[in-house]
């Protein structure tokens, strides 16, 4: 998210990828070789137990449980200057379809195709030419019970295909915004949790508090608000001085505890990013609003042709 609002300025140079460092736990002892941008908080505060029947909750995976994702992103984009309100912007809305499958006890993601709504057919095109060797890069999730976790990207790195780079950089922060580690205490309906995690985006370092509420349980099924409020102190990230940055949002997140991130997402983010006066430029507000769509459905069933019988 802060990509869009960092790229759309023309200040920052290539997008990489999000990381995030556990609060108060070390990361596993032996991770796989390779970046490690996401670790949701191992500690987690329960702020409330909720209502009727409790139970502790648990994320279980099954190798061999395959299904997809499709993400779509759409948003806008304000830059003011010297407190003058700007022009809103449409940001494109994409439209990512993940294929998630569960190996060794790791779900594993694969980008499989993008597209943009209203892209003219060479965009489209190039779109496609980026996505293809995408299939050999996947976006790998590895997760205790209790959500704590940590993913990296295992695959050939091609450095000339940074519109792929992007996409996978944009695949990774919606995972990233649907993770929820669980308490281990035991809740119900109206439990309500929290937890910080700090996050390390385009350069800029976010600390991050989040907080969870169970609006529903069914069996292995649950429906979640999720809040999350962020800031980052000034910095200088690629010579470009920044004068501070928060982030707010809220929304629902869908989970079944045995298709981890999560099943379903609608979250509304909103980032601002300040930028000091130059010697050529005025104080400057970037102001980047996203709404991530995510939503899991079963694999299409492969075509069998079988022979024909009789004349």
């Amino acid at each position: 998210m802060l990509a869009i609002a960092i790229g759309w300025t023309a200040w920052m140079v290539s997008a990489s990828a999000s990381s995030i460092t556990p609060v108060g736990a070390e990361p596993p002892a032996h991770p796989p070789p390779g970046p490690l941008p996401l670790v949701v908080a191992a500690t987690v505060s329960l702020d409330a137990p909720g209502e009727g029947r409790r139970g502790t909750l648990y994320y279980r995976v099954t190798d061999g449980d395959r299904w997809q994702l499709q993400m779509r992103r759409s948003g806008s984009m304000v830059i003011a200057a010297d407190g003058q309100p700007g022009t809103t912007e449409p940001t494109p809305t994409t439209i990512d379809t993940l294929d998630v499958e569960v190996r060794d006890q790791a779900v594993v993601v694969t980008l499989i195709d993008a597209s943009l709504e209203g892209a003219d057919i060479q965009t489209l095109a190039r779109l496609n030419a980026a996505v293809l060797p995408l299939a050999a890069v996947h976006r790998v999730l590895h997760t205790d019970p209790k959500g704590r976790a940590y993913g990296m990207f295992e695959g050939p790195a091609d450095e000339s295909n940074e519109l792929g780079a992007e996409l996978l950089d944009d695949m990774a922060w919606a995972l990233d915004s649907v993770a929820i580690p669980l308490p281990n205490e035991a809740i119900g309906v109206g439990a309500r949790w929290s937890w910080t995690r700090d996050v390390s985006e385009q350069g800029v370092a976010i600390r991050e508090s989040l907080h969870a509420e169970l609006l529903d349980l069914r069996g292995e099924k649950g429906v979640i608000k999720l809040t999350v409020a962020g800031e980052a102190d000034a910095t200088v990230v690629a010579g470009i001085a920044i004068g501070g940055l928060t982030l707010s949002g809220s929304g629902t997140v869908w989970i079944n505890l045995r298709r981890p991130p999560a099943t379903g997402a609608a979250l509304d983010l909103v980032a601002t990013l300040k930028l000091p006066a130059t010697d050529t430029t005025p104080d400057q507000t970037a102001t980047a609003s996203t709404h991530l769509e995510l939503a899991a459905r079963d694999r299409p069933k492969q075509r069998v042709d079988r022979p024909r019988v009789g004349g």
